[in-house]
């Protein structure tokens, strides 16, 4: 006889919209409903900070260094990026309901 595998609907909801997320057996185990959402709260977490330090690196090393790196374009794009992908990390955050 073929084994039958549940699965649940469980929302998932991101700064810009939602959608679903679809896990085999989740909730199999009682109490980790939540864990995925804790787990991805550290991850926007991880990689807010790691793009905020690289912001602040590069215009320090723009300080440093002189306004000779301002003229390079994959220097800007590298920066603007970074900055732009903290900020979104740093809304989402924000956004999220708190633990």
């Amino acid at each position: 006889m073929a084994e039958v595998t549940t699965i649940r609907r469980l929302p998932f909801r991101l700064g810009i919209g939602s959608f679903v997320l679809w896990r085999p057996g989740a909730g199999i185990c009682p109490g980790t409903e939540d864990r995925g959402s804790d787990s991805m709260k550290a991850y926007v977490m991880t990689t807010g900070a790691v793009f905020g330090l690289l912001t602040l690196a590069h215009i320090w090393r723009v300080i440093e260094e002189g306004p000779h790196l301002a003229k390079e374009p994959w220097w800007v794009l590298i920066t603007v990026a970074a900055a732009v992908l903290c900020l979104w990390a740093l809304r989402l955050l924000w956004r999220s309901p708190r633990s």
